[in-house]
Protein backbone atom coordinates (compact mmCIF):
# COMPACT_ATOMS: atom_id res chain seq x y z
CA UNK A 1 0.00 0.00 0.00
CA UNK A 2 2.88 2.36 0.79
CA UNK A 3 4.23 1.75 -2.31
CA UNK A 4 1.19 2.60 -4.39
CA UNK A 5 1.07 5.75 -2.08
CA UNK A 6 4.77 6.41 -3.23
CA UNK A 7 3.49 6.61 -6.78
CA UNK A 8 0.58 8.63 -6.10
CA UNK A 9 2.74 11.12 -4.75
CA UNK A 10 4.20 11.79 -7.87
CA UNK A 11 1.54 11.88 -9.62
CA UNK A 12 1.66 8.21 -11.04
CA UNK A 13 -1.25 6.06 -10.10
CA UNK A 14 -1.04 3.04 -7.60
CA UNK A 15 -2.28 0.64 -10.11
CA UNK A 16 1.03 1.06 -11.84
CA UNK A 17 2.05 -0.87 -9.15
CA UNK A 18 3.58 -4.82 -10.34
CA UNK A 19 1.15 -7.59 -10.51
CA UNK A 20 1.95 -9.29 -7.54
CA UNK A 21 1.49 -6.17 -5.18
CA UNK A 22 -1.75 -5.76 -6.68
CA UNK A 23 -2.87 -8.87 -5.69
CA UNK A 24 -1.12 -8.77 -2.53
CA UNK A 25 -3.49 -6.04 -1.28
CA UNK A 26 -6.50 -7.33 -3.14
CA UNK A 27 -5.66 -10.27 -0.80
CA UNK A 28 -5.49 -8.66 2.47
CA UNK A 29 -8.58 -6.55 1.88
CA UNK A 30 -7.12 -3.37 1.81
CA UNK A 31 -8.15 -2.19 -1.56
CA UNK A 32 -10.38 0.20 -0.58
CA UNK A 33 -8.04 1.62 2.24
CA UNK A 34 -5.69 2.88 -0.66
CA UNK A 35 -8.05 4.17 -3.52
CA UNK A 36 -9.50 5.91 -0.14
CA UNK A 37 -5.78 6.96 0.80
CA UNK A 38 -5.54 7.87 -3.09
CA UNK A 39 -8.25 9.92 -3.40
CA UNK A 40 -7.29 12.30 -0.48
CA UNK A 41 -4.08 12.59 -2.37
CA UNK A 42 -6.11 13.67 -5.56
CA UNK A 43 -7.74 16.10 -3.58
CA UNK A 44 -4.83 17.68 -1.44
CA UNK A 45 -2.82 17.75 -5.11
CA UNK A 46 -5.92 19.89 -6.21
CA UNK A 47 -5.88 22.38 -3.21
CA UNK A 48 -9.37 20.86 -1.85
CA UNK A 49 -7.64 20.58 1.43
CA UNK A 50 -11.65 20.57 3.34
CA UNK A 51 -12.52 17.58 1.27
CA UNK A 52 -8.95 15.56 1.49
CA UNK A 53 -9.77 15.78 5.08
CA UNK A 54 -13.33 14.48 5.03
CA UNK A 55 -12.25 11.96 2.58
CA UNK A 56 -9.61 10.67 5.53
CA UNK A 57 -12.11 10.43 7.92
CA UNK A 58 -13.76 8.23 6.07
CA UNK A 59 -10.62 5.56 6.93
CA UNK A 60 -11.54 2.63 9.31
CA UNK A 61 -9.80 3.03 13.14
CA UNK A 62 -8.21 -0.39 12.70
CA UNK A 63 -5.69 0.50 10.12
CA UNK A 64 -2.21 -0.50 10.48
CA UNK A 65 0.26 1.95 12.09
CA UNK A 66 1.87 2.72 9.15
CA UNK A 67 -1.03 3.54 7.60
CA UNK A 68 -2.59 5.73 10.24
CA UNK A 69 0.80 7.65 10.01
CA UNK A 70 0.33 8.30 6.56
CA UNK A 71 -3.04 9.15 7.18
CA UNK A 72 -2.19 11.45 9.60
CA UNK A 73 0.87 13.30 7.20
CA UNK A 74 -1.83 13.71 4.65
CA UNK A 75 -4.21 15.84 7.19
CA UNK A 76 -0.81 17.52 8.43
CA UNK A 77 -0.01 18.82 4.85
CA UNK A 78 -3.81 20.04 4.28
CA UNK A 79 -3.52 22.27 7.78
CA UNK A 80 0.13 23.37 6.93
CA UNK A 81 -0.52 24.65 3.45
CA UNK A 82 -3.33 26.58 4.65
CA UNK A 83 -1.31 29.07 6.09
CA UNK A 84 -3.45 29.68 9.13
CA UNK A 85 -1.78 30.10 12.32
CA UNK A 86 -4.27 27.69 14.75
CA UNK A 87 -3.74 25.56 11.09
CA UNK A 88 0.07 25.25 11.10
CA UNK A 89 -0.19 25.22 14.89
CA UNK A 90 -2.61 22.47 14.87
CA UNK A 91 -0.01 20.36 11.86
CA UNK A 92 2.86 20.85 14.69
CA UNK A 93 1.09 19.26 17.57
CA UNK A 94 -0.44 16.37 15.41
CA UNK A 95 3.33 15.45 13.71
CA UNK A 96 4.95 16.14 17.04
CA UNK A 97 2.53 13.12 18.06
CA UNK A 98 5.04 10.91 15.33
CA UNK A 99 7.78 11.96 17.71
CA UNK A 100 10.90 9.23 16.95
CA UNK A 101 8.70 7.13 14.21
CA UNK A 102 11.55 7.15 11.95
CA UNK A 103 13.46 4.38 14.44
CA UNK A 104 10.35 1.88 13.36
CA UNK A 105 9.52 3.46 9.60
CA UNK A 106 12.81 5.00 8.43
CA UNK A 107 11.52 6.37 5.40
CA UNK A 108 7.73 7.35 6.68
CA UNK A 109 9.50 8.93 9.29
CA UNK A 110 11.71 11.42 8.10
CA UNK A 111 8.87 12.05 6.02
CA UNK A 112 7.03 13.26 8.96
CA UNK A 113 9.65 15.04 10.32
CA UNK A 114 10.57 17.17 7.22
CA UNK A 115 6.66 18.21 6.91
CA UNK A 116 7.16 19.40 10.36
CA UNK A 117 9.97 21.41 9.12
CA UNK A 118 7.80 23.11 6.83
CA UNK A 119 5.62 24.26 9.15
CA UNK A 120 8.35 25.46 11.23
CA UNK A 121 9.87 27.62 8.15
CA UNK A 122 6.57 29.29 7.94
CA UNK A 123 7.47 31.17 11.26
CA UNK A 124 9.71 34.23 11.86
CA UNK A 125 12.16 32.26 14.01
CA UNK A 126 14.31 30.57 12.46
CA UNK A 127 16.13 28.72 14.91
CA UNK A 128 13.60 25.92 15.58
CA UNK A 129 13.19 24.91 11.90
CA UNK A 130 17.28 24.54 11.60
CA UNK A 131 17.27 22.56 14.40
CA UNK A 132 14.91 20.19 13.16
CA UNK A 133 16.88 20.20 9.69
CA UNK A 134 19.81 19.22 11.51
CA UNK A 135 18.08 16.28 13.45
CA UNK A 136 16.36 14.75 9.91
CA UNK A 137 19.99 15.42 8.72
CA UNK A 138 21.40 13.09 11.01
CA UNK A 139 18.44 10.56 10.72
CA UNK A 140 18.92 10.40 7.28
CA UNK A 141 22.81 9.97 7.34
CA UNK A 142 22.36 6.75 9.21
CA UNK A 143 20.63 5.41 5.70
CA UNK A 144 22.10 7.03 3.17
CA UNK A 145 24.59 4.80 1.79
CA UNK A 146 22.30 1.70 1.73
CA UNK A 147 19.29 3.86 1.59
CA UNK A 148 18.53 5.64 -2.33
CA UNK A 149 15.25 7.26 -0.70
CA UNK A 150 17.25 8.45 2.35
CA UNK A 151 20.12 9.93 -0.17
CA UNK A 152 16.60 11.55 -1.82
CA UNK A 153 15.60 13.04 1.11
CA UNK A 154 18.82 14.42 1.48
CA UNK A 155 18.23 16.70 -1.22
CA UNK A 156 14.80 17.41 -0.85
CA UNK A 157 16.26 19.23 2.18
CA UNK A 158 18.24 21.13 0.05
CA UNK A 159 15.29 21.93 -2.68
CA UNK A 160 13.88 23.49 0.46
CA UNK A 161 16.35 25.38 1.47
CA UNK A 162 15.22 28.90 0.82
CA UNK A 163 12.76 29.05 3.29
CA UNK A 164 15.52 28.89 6.15
CA UNK A 165 18.91 30.01 4.11
CA UNK A 166 20.07 33.42 2.81
CA UNK A 167 19.54 33.41 -0.87
CA UNK A 168 23.04 32.91 -2.06
CA UNK A 169 23.50 29.90 0.27
CA UNK A 170 19.91 28.38 -0.98
CA UNK A 171 21.33 28.74 -4.54
CA UNK A 172 23.92 26.62 -4.41
CA UNK A 173 21.62 23.49 -2.39
CA UNK A 174 18.81 23.95 -4.72
CA UNK A 175 21.11 23.71 -8.04
CA UNK A 176 22.60 20.62 -6.56
CA UNK A 177 18.98 19.40 -5.48
CA UNK A 178 17.86 19.81 -9.31
CA UNK A 179 21.24 18.41 -10.30
CA UNK A 180 20.53 15.01 -7.91
CA UNK A 181 16.38 14.71 -9.88
CA UNK A 182 17.66 15.64 -12.92
CA UNK A 183 17.89 12.77 -15.81
CA UNK A 184 20.78 10.37 -14.91
CA UNK A 185 24.00 9.79 -17.05
CA UNK A 186 22.98 7.31 -19.70
CA UNK A 187 19.35 6.97 -18.95
CA UNK A 188 16.48 9.04 -20.69
CA UNK A 189 13.73 9.19 -17.95
CA UNK A 190 13.07 10.86 -14.55
CA UNK A 191 13.03 8.65 -11.66
CA UNK A 192 10.53 11.41 -9.19
CA UNK A 193 9.47 13.87 -11.58
CA UNK A 194 7.27 15.53 -9.26
CA UNK A 195 10.33 16.21 -7.48
CA UNK A 196 12.68 17.15 -10.09
CA UNK A 197 9.25 19.53 -10.97
CA UNK A 198 9.37 21.19 -7.62
CA UNK A 199 13.61 21.71 -7.90
CA UNK A 200 13.02 23.85 -10.53
CA UNK A 201 10.31 25.98 -9.71
CA UNK A 202 12.11 26.87 -6.69
CA UNK A 203 15.44 27.33 -8.93
CA UNK A 204 13.93 29.68 -10.84
CA UNK A 205 12.58 31.67 -8.32
CA UNK A 206 15.94 31.77 -6.51
CA UNK A 207 17.81 32.33 -9.77
CA UNK A 208 15.44 35.64 -9.63
CA UNK A 209 15.78 36.46 -5.87
CA UNK A 210 19.43 36.61 -7.33
CA UNK A 211 19.40 38.72 -9.96
CA UNK A 212 20.40 36.09 -12.40
CA UNK A 213 17.34 36.76 -14.97
CA UNK A 214 19.02 34.91 -18.00
CA UNK A 215 19.42 31.73 -16.26
CA UNK A 216 15.91 32.00 -14.48
CA UNK A 217 14.67 32.10 -18.28
CA UNK A 218 16.38 29.04 -19.48
CA UNK A 219 15.51 27.08 -16.20
CA UNK A 220 11.89 28.21 -16.98
CA UNK A 221 12.31 26.96 -20.55
CA UNK A 222 13.33 23.47 -19.23
CA UNK A 223 10.64 23.46 -16.83
CA UNK A 224 7.69 24.15 -19.58
CA UNK A 225 9.73 21.50 -21.48
CA UNK A 226 8.88 19.02 -18.75
CA UNK A 227 5.47 19.90 -17.92
CA UNK A 228 4.65 19.28 -22.12
CA UNK A 229 5.80 16.08 -21.79
CA UNK A 230 3.69 14.21 -18.92
CA UNK A 231 -0.03 14.49 -19.33
CA UNK A 232 -2.46 17.34 -18.81
CA UNK A 233 -3.05 17.88 -14.63
CA UNK A 234 0.47 16.07 -13.67
CA UNK A 235 2.78 18.87 -12.28
CA UNK A 236 0.29 21.49 -9.56
CA UNK A 237 0.39 24.92 -9.64
CA UNK A 238 1.92 25.82 -12.79
CA UNK A 239 0.73 29.45 -12.17
CA UNK A 240 3.41 29.83 -9.20
CA UNK A 241 6.77 29.03 -12.05
CA UNK A 242 5.27 31.08 -14.54
CA UNK A 243 4.19 34.08 -12.76
CA UNK A 244 8.28 33.92 -11.76
CA UNK A 245 8.99 33.80 -15.48
CA UNK A 246 7.01 36.78 -16.52
CA UNK A 247 8.36 38.54 -13.54
CA UNK A 248 12.24 37.75 -14.05
CA UNK A 249 11.23 38.89 -17.90
CA UNK A 250 9.98 42.39 -16.73
CA UNK A 251 13.01 42.70 -14.27
CA UNK A 252 15.43 42.12 -17.02
CA UNK A 253 14.07 44.52 -19.55
CA UNK A 254 14.00 46.83 -16.86
CA UNK A 255 17.41 47.27 -16.19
Amino acid sequence: VQAGLALQRESRSWHELPAHALSAIEASGMTSDIETLATAVEQFNRFEFSACGATLDRLPHTLPRSLAAEADYLRAMCLANTRSTVDREAAVALLESWDSYETQEPELGVRLMQLRLFALTLIVDKAPGRALEGQIRQALMNRGDFDESAHDAMYTLDRCAASLYEPETALIRTREAARHFGVSPGLTVLRRPGEYYRCLVNLGALLVTNALYDEARDVHRQLEELVAEYASGTFPRLDYPRTTSVRSRLISRGN
